[in-house]
């Protein structure tokens, strides 16, 4: 083996045929990501040992529970699983090569360290993988999973604590705690028990972002916080938003100041960030691409319009229904389908019987994502009327399964005018009613954005979204090493 110093390798990177004459290039071990981009695979012979920094070296554990064991589960350590063979093309992202054993020279393995995660999410991860979860965030745990090894803690979803595998990754249910004192101490003790971690993420600045913030202070880990809600946003006629309230708005400030890095997923939620004197890195959430794919939908009429979300006062179902009546009365024909849960007690289905609009919209209800996708399929058009999306995840959806959008300007739609969506201001019923119908008329119009829309959502989909967080925990493990190290 031939070593330099602790952090230091040589690899024999050459063009020549093998046996000829071979130039030998040192290589930091924090730059062979850049080394495998720029060589082609044939000509990267690895030799020898990497040393990895400290905190990713092996560490005694006792075995894990990865069962459903209820609360024993939490008290037993995760088993290390410090260390991967992967092929030398998967290598970048994936964290530190500590070891090139040379039986697996020819077939271009070696063994990498892996970055270990503690992902704080307040729920949407139940065991089933179907129901009562986001799908953008199991698409999310499934790609890191391959790269990094991750831990999930559940702050609100069962009652009890519970742990079980998903997706590649290890779930901690942490049973409910009350409050965020409760929260924060359970999470302390959880990540005591499995440590130890090189990066904690929080889901969301409350309560998950918070929580994994001040653990991550507590414990020494830099953590990452998420803000893909209301963290900045200030409704007050609706009681909508982390600003309408002093003490909220001060508990996201304490997220976003104590966290390492802060990321939001459109330029309309860094603008309100901005707003509040929080700096941020924008890294959109995408969606699985294979899962949402495109089909072909015969040219209306009659047209099928759809929208995706919970009837509550923050989507707006109100403006969407009065926008869907304007379209009627100019002579289209047109059916709305709407999928999402109902939690104003059918006040939404009553005005739609109002209106008229009783036998010309559907109410699915809450569908998995297998029986969504058809719905996108045969739709003409994806309306959303939110008063605020910090994203709004659907507009990815359907851009993938390549349905033009109509919308409120807000969340990706904002960041999407004019090129990619057509939008309005919120609550301009008449507006969004006008923009239906101008768009579902020019098809020339309705294609372009289509087209352009898909473009942009199939360069930043999961898989992207997964090398982006792997870069960043990459960034942040190597400092805090560096760090305790001194």
């Amino acid at each position: 083996m031939i070593l330099d110093d602790e952090s230091r390798l040589v690899w024999q990177a050459t063009t020549e045929p093998p046996g000829a004459t071979r130039r030998v290039q040192p290589v930091d071990v924090h730059d062979i990501g850049t080394l495998i981009d720029h060589s082609p695979l044939h000509e990267l012979r690895p030799k020898g040992v990497l040393h990895a920094p400290a905190h990713h070296r092996r560490v005694p554990a006792k075995p894990m529970d990865n069962g459903d064991s209820g609360h024993a589960g939490l008290h037993k350590r995760l088993a290390p699983v410090p260390e991967r063979r992967v092929a030398v093309d998967q290598l970048v992202g994936i964290g530190q090569v500590i070891a090139v054993p040379e039986a697996d020279l020819d077939d271009g393995h070696v063994i990498v360290a892996l970055v270990r995660v503690a992902l704080v999410v307040p729920g949407g991860v139940d065991a089933s993988g179907r129901h009562r979860v986001i799908p953008s965030l199991l698409s999310f745990i499934a790609r890191l999973a391959t790269s990094c090894e991750v831990v999930v803690y559940v702050l609100r979803y069962h009652t009890e604590p519970h742990s079980y595998p998903l997706l590649g990754a290890t779930v901690r249910d942490l049973g409910s705690p009350a409050g965020v004192r409760r929260q924060y101490a359970a999470l302390v003790r959880a990540l005591t028990r499995d440590e130890p971690f090189d990066v904690i993420h929080g889901w969301w600045a409350l309560p998950s972002g918070l929580v994994a913030a001040l653990a991550g202070r507590r414990l020494g880990v830099p953590s990452v916080v998420t803000c893909d809600s209301g963290e900045f946003a200030a409704i007050p006629d609706i009681d909508y938003g982390s600003q309408v309230y002093r003490r909220r708005r001060l508990a996201v400030a304490a997220a976003v100041r104590l966290a390492a890095r802060v990321t939001v997923c459109t330029q309309y939620q860094a603008d309100l960030a901005r707003a509040c004197r929080a700096r941020c890195e924008i890294v959109p959430i995408g969606v699985d691409t294979n899962v949402f794919v495109p089909s072909s939908t015969s040219e209306g009429p009659p047209w099928r319009l759809l929208q995706v979300a919970s009837l509550n006062r923050v989507k707006d179902q109100p403006t969407l229904l009065g926008a869907f009546r304007h379209v009627l009365d100019t002579g289209l024909d047109a059916h709305l389908d709407i999928v999402g849960e109902d939690t104003l007690n059918g006040t939404v289905h009553a005005l739609a019987d109002r209106l008229g609009l009783g036998t010309r919209v559907t109410f699915h209800g809450v569908l998995t994502t297998e029986q969504l996708v058809p719905f996108y399929h045969r739709a003409h058009l994806l309306v959303i009327s939110s008063r605020h999306e910090a994203a709004g995840v659907v507009a990815l959806e359907a851009a993938s399964c390549g349905v033009p959008i109509v919308g409120t300007a807000v969340g990706y739609l904002a960041d999407w005018t004019p090129h990619r969506a057509r939008t309005v201001p919120p609550r301009d019923w008449q507006g969004l009613g006008a923009a239906i119908v101008d768009v579902l008329t020019d098809r020339g119009a309705r294609e372009r954005t289509r087209r352009s829309a898909r473009e942009w959502t199939l360069a930043h989909d999961a898989d992207w979204t997964a090398h982006q967080f792997s870069r960043i925990y990459d960034e942040l493990s190597d400092h805090g090493s560096r760090g305790r190290q001194r």
